[in-house]
């Protein structure tokens, strides 16, 4: 069972990482590009969290049935489909395209993060449950927060490039080094420039920002489709299918257990 506690923790740390990156480009793009209030991209969230929610009981009833591996690698083929509708995205995308993406996102990784969690703990002994517990909650945030980091640093990286080769004509010194660093230094830039040279580092910055997203996207499909596989190998031989495990024997009063008094 040690391959199975593995790789559902790698299941549960890769889930909430992807799932993190997605709530921080969203809600960005959400509020500096399409030009929301927090409340208002916080309320966009709803039709991505309530569709999870669901898919993560309807999951875990499934995987009663049919075992907990098939369900995990749906899962994570859906996540990476979500990504996919992500890597279409641009400048001028509106909330459609970012809320659907998204929801489908969380209906594919929300049963994989409840099923992994569950799965860590089946795995460990009965006197180790708590400690497996712990671990997998550990696991979870250890997951979200590197993988916000090291993503986020990414589609930082891209963002700042991809700005510099499109950088308009009147934008230098100070501005375009706080304009580089996030879209929301550059939307704070451009506020404080002619009406022009403003416009075009706006535009210039959203298409900069949807570049960034997508190539993060296209880094976290690769990430998921490579944890489907580690679970179509690896989980599959660990976790059989319920039907396959055997059926608990009835416990009956042998001979040996009878009272030698009552053979008579």
């Amino acid at each position: 069972m040690r391959a199975s506690r593995y790789v559902a923790q790698w299941g549960v740390s890769h889930s909430e990482t992807n799932g993190g990156i997605q709530y921080l480009l969203a809600t960005t793009h959400m509020q500096v590009v399409l030009g929301m209030s927090p409340a208002e991209a916080g309320l966009w969230q709803l039709p991505v969290i309530i569709p999870g929610i669901v898919a993560a009981v309807v999951g875990t009833g499934i995987s009663q049935k049919i075992g907990t591996p098939p369900v995990l690698i749906a899962g994570l083929l859906v996540g990476s489909v979500g990504f996919g509708v992500l890597t279409q995205i641009d400048g001028n995308s509106g909330t459609a395209l970012v809320v659907v993406s998204s929801a489908i996102m969380f209906i594919g990784l929300a049963p994989v993060m409840a099923l992994g969690i569950g799965t860590i703990v089946q795995a460990a002994p009965v006197e180790r449950a708590g400690a497996a517990s712990a671990l997998a909650s550990t696991t979870n945030e250890l997951g979200g927060a590197v993988g916000i980091a090291l993503v986020g640093s990414l589609a930082t990286a891209v963002y700042g490039a991809t700005l510099d080769d499109n950088l308009p004509s009147g934008v230098t010194g100070a501005a375009h080094e706080a304009a580089r660093s996030s879209v929301s230094e550059a939307a704070a830039v451009a506020g404080e420039l002619p009406g022009r040279v403003g416009g075009e580092l706006s535009a210039a910055a959203h298409d900069a920002f949807a570049h960034g997203t997508e190539i993060a996207s296209f880094v976290s499909i690769g990430v998921l489709l490579a944890m489907a596989a580690l679970v179509a190998v690896l989980l599959r031989r660990a976790l059989p299918a319920p039907s396959a495990q055997p059926e608990p024997q009835p416990v009956g009063i042998t001979e040996e257990a009878v009272p030698t008094g009552a053979q008579n």
